[in-house]
């Protein structure tokens, strides 16, 4: 994302995300955008930094560890580094037992698993990625998600004199490889591609780009340091996945299916295991502006199958159980029975030639079996009722208008199927 929101108060904490995500480009895939601020970047947007907070009136809160800290850092900085330890997830000389032994069932070449050392370990919607050392010369990437598992040959630790090289690829869009000791900061742009780019962690010398972008092998440009762009040279081509722990393909064969497939096949955001993805609710909040949601485990897929200007949909995934990651800042609605974070939508044409938006609802799961309707009532305002479907919410509608800063008095009140109140989420600014 590029576009944010013109200055106003935040809250201690937001304003420092807020400024970190400035900094790092937030380091996804985006593309030019000539949006005015409350556009922010697409035509779908999960509000980062906007200083939202929800609250149970009936009490209670979700908490989560936040990650353990890289110790073997670069020894130059450039620039002030972006906090990819905290996005990433990162964790230095560690992997878990269960990654461990699945890449040891794939993995080829290499010594018995007892002698590896894990040299850094991050996790980015359900995809976690290692690099492990086997000795002094000897280094592989493994990739594990839900369902798969991709694992590079053995590789030679160095760059061949370049200031950074690499050494694989995944389908899903990992990259990883080896850097010089001078590289303080990496940043990889595919060559051909305006507005895309994705970060590195590096971590000694190696680097991980867990949440990069597909098609890597046609070529990549790297940034090193403020603004040195050098060629990555050869890069090799994405290593065989290998579904390990397979499931039941998600639907296709509906409406919601095909909508949500499309949006999946046909974005840069990378998702893993898309094949597995189920679609949920949908809804047409305007005659310009269309949403599908997704369901892949604690991961929600939120795509803009349509919006005034946009080009092709546009999709944001989030994960309920990462509250400490890159959304994190964002609206939440984090109750007992659902959870669910802010979505802008109903773009509209600006004077200048951009769109732009003040209309905000909530896109989210269902997380008690339950739940049966959820609205959202607004004094002076007709209540809006959620599309419900396959543990998934939408909240759009005339009540939803003008909440880019959401006003006093809004409340997400939740019951079952005999219209008992299960709680009330109390909608606030701060």
């Amino acid at each position: 994302m590029s576009d944010f929101p013109p200055p106003r108060p935040l809250p201690e904490g937001i304003r420092d995300r807020a400024r970190q995500h400035l900094a790092e480009g937030m380091a996804e895939p985006h593309r030019p955008s000539r949006r005015t601020p409350l556009a922010i970047a697409a035509a779908v947007v999960l509000l980062a930094g906007s200083g939202v907070a929800l609250t149970q009136a009936t009490g209670g809160t979700t908490s989560a560890a936040g990650p353990t800290t890289v110790s073997n850092p670069p020894q130059v900085r450039e620039l002030p580094p972006p906090d990819l330890t905290e996005m990433f997830h990162a964790r230095d000389g560690w992997a878990p037992a269960d990654v461990v032994d699945r890449c040891a069932a794939v993995v080829q070449g290499v010594p018995p698993k007892t002698t590896w050392k894990p040299l850094v370990t991050t996790v980015v919607h359900e995809t976690t990625l290692t690099a492990f050392r086997t000795g002094p010369d000897g280094v592989f990437f493994c990739e594990t998600t839900p369902t798969s598992v991709t694992a590079s040959p053995l590789i030679a630790p160095d760059t061949g004199g370049a200031p950074a090289r690499i050494g694989f690829l995944s389908p899903n869009g990992s990259v990883a490889g080896f850097v010089q000791p001078q590289v303080g900061t990496l940043r990889l742009h595919p060559t051909g591609t305006d507005g895309m780019s994705a970060h590195a962690l590096i971590a000694g010398d190696v680097f991980l780009t867990p949440d990069g972008f597909p098609n890597a092998e046609k070529g990549v440009i790297f940034t090193v340091g403020a603004d040195q762009e050098v060629p990555a040279g050869d890069v090799p081509q994405p290593s065989t996945i290998t579904i390990d722990r397979p499931r039941p393909e998600g639907d296709r064969a509906s409406d919601e299916g095909r909508r949500l497939g499309g949006c999946l096949d046909t974005t840069p955001q990378l998702t893993p295991d898309r094949l597995y993805w189920e679609p949920g609710a949908h809804a047409t909040p305007s005659p310009t502006s269309e949403v599908q949601l997704g369901r892949y485990g604690d991961l929600l897929a939120v795509c803009s199958v349509r919006e005034q200007g946009n080009q092709g949909p546009y999709l944001s995934v989030v994960d309920r159980s990462d509250i400490t990651g890159r959304y994190a800042s964002g609206p939440q609605l984090n109750g007992r029975t659902i959870w669910g974070t802010g979505y802008v939508h109903d773009f509209q044409i600006n004077p200048e030639g951009g769109t732009q938006s003040n209309t905000r609802g909530f896109a989210g799961l269902i997380t008690d079996t339950g739940v049966a309707t959820i609205t959202l009532t607004r004094e002076g305002f007709p209540d809006t009722t959620a599309v419900i479907k396959d543990g998934t919410f939408l909240l759009v509608g005339p009540t939803t208008k003008d909440m880019a800063v959401t006003p006093p008095g809004v409340e997400v009140t939740v019951r079952d199927a005999k219209g008992a109140v299960l709680e009330v989420l109390t909608v606030s600014e701060g």
